[in-house]
């Protein structure tokens, strides 16, 4: 059971995911924030696309629907070869079991999204009965 904050819970996260991103693209994120609701933590990225995503996503004509789709199933594809990794540095950073994840990325809002869902509450977010 974490003995950490919500407030230190949630920014050990955003490092996690901060880092993940810089090894897996070569870049972070503009902006990271989680929220920790009960036992899920949900993390919000923004300016997440490379310039290659970037010059893809914003190409115009018949391709541009296929090029979006690519970007996504791309990020689809890298954040779930690199799933146990990722699940295996959030649980040790904040100290309680990460144990699933969600991930979805909107290529045309340069936007991301993970949810994790946590073995246990952690004390911090348990609201009072």
């Amino acid at each position: 059971m974490s003995t950490k904050s919500t407030s230190q819970i949630e920014a050990a996260a955003c490092d996690v995911v901060t880092r993940f991103h810089r090894d897996i693209m070569g870049r972070g994120p503009r902006s990271v924030t989680a929220t920790l609701q009960k036992n899920m933590l949900f993390i919000h990225l923004e300016g997440v696309l490379t310039k290659a995503e970037t010059t893809l996503v914003s190409a115009s004509g018949d391709h541009q629907p296929r090029n979006i789709e690519v970007v996504r199933e791309m990020r689809h594809h890298l954040v779930h070869q690199a799933r146990n990794d990722l699940l295996a540095a959030l649980s040790g950073t904040i100290g309680m079991r990460a144990d699933g994840m969600m991930h979805d990325i909107d290529p045309t809002t340069s936007s991301e999204v993970l949810v994790f869902h946590l073995a246990d509450e952690p004390q911090s977010a348990r609201r009072p009965a």
